[in-house]
């Protein structure tokens, strides 16, 4: 049944696109993307009913299975992944360490609760409820996401990630040009792969608009000049990635462990040109400066730092 609706679904985008009139109207734009998201969304019902038939898993197997994937950990390394950081008495035959119904028919609810607490999602979204990663909203909240970087900062070894869909220009008043902030910190390493927790961020940050612009800069250039040894590694990626990227529900551990993608220098947005010779966009770095004293950020940052210090 499944089959039979995606093929037809997969048969309308290639009619409608085909037979399309203007590509570029925005109506039909829409349309476009709101039968690929249909098509995409009934792939994964298809790959999860497979699962489900071909492993005789039960619902919450399942999005345990795809939790781990989804965070690297694949299949052959579960077990393993379970011994190092969740429980270490977890026991399963040698020959059996790659059974995952044996495995996860041994899951407790404490395991689960253990294993929310590791990879810092929902736990929720294991029973089919809500979203994978909570929500944490720091638009117009500079201060709160500094201090919220800071606090993590000290019993976690942070990365941060400032990502675009292309190359920024200030100038370029009214051209959507968004930025997203991703952190993330390891959490155990298994053969040499380290695994990450992930902390999507929530700003509505775009380029293009001189306030939010002026914020972002202000954020690297405090943790780009300071000693709490957290830096921001830019990325450029495509919009169907950062639309994963940003969603509260979906993992975007296969996009950052992708090394294809062009890099970027986030410091270079919040120097000036005898700081950094690769100083980008120098008409406003001393009111970028300005206005960082003037919301009072610096001595809120110091603040912070002094209390966690």
């Amino acid at each position: 049944m499944i089959k039979t609706i995606l093929e037809t679904v997969k048969l309308l985008n290639d009619l409608f696109v085909k037979n399309s009139v203007d590509k570029n109207d925005g109506k039909s734009i829409v349309i476009l993307q709101q039968i690929k998201s249909l098509e995409n969304e009934l792939k994964l019902l298809k790959q999860d009913t497979e699962i489900k038939q071909q492993q005789n898993f039960n619902n919450i197997q399942l999005q345990l299975k795809k939790l781990f994937n989804s965070h690297g950990i694949e299949d052959n390394l579960i077990y393993q992944f379970i011994t190092n950081i969740i429980d270490k008495n977890f026991d399963i035959p040698v020959s059996k360490q790659t059974d995952l119904s044996l495995i996860f028919d041994k899951f407790t609810e404490e395991h689960i609760d253990k294993l929310v607490d590791v990879l810092g999602i929902n736990k929720g979204w294991i029973y089919s409820q809500g979203d994978l990663y909570p929500y944490r909203n720091y638009y117009k909240k500079l201060e709160s996401l500094i201090t919220f970087i800071l606090e993590k900062n000290k019993t976690e070894k942070l990365d941060g990630f400032a990502f675009r869909t292309r190359y920024f220009d200030y100038l370029e008043e009214n051209n959507h040009q968004p930025l997203y902030i991703l952190i993330r910190t390891p959490v155990t390493t298994i053969f040499n792969k380290t695994i990450y927790r992930y902390y999507p961020i929530q700003t509505d940050w775009k380029w293009d608009y001189w306030r939010t612009r002026f914020q972002i800069k202000s954020l690297f250039s405090l943790f780009e000049t300071s000693n709490t040894y957290i830096n921001f590694n830019g990325r450029t990626v495509t919009i169907e990635e950062l639309d994963i990227i940003s969603s509260q529900n979906n993992c975007p551990d296969e996009i950052l462990r992708d090394k294809t993608q062009n890099t970027w220098y986030p410091y270079d947005y919040a120097t000036k040109i005898e700081e950094n010779s690769m100083a980008s966009e120098l008409n406003e770095i001393q009111k970028v400066i300005d206005y960082m004293e003037s919301e009072g950020y610096k001595e809120h940052y110091n603040t912070i730092a002094s209390q966690l210090s």
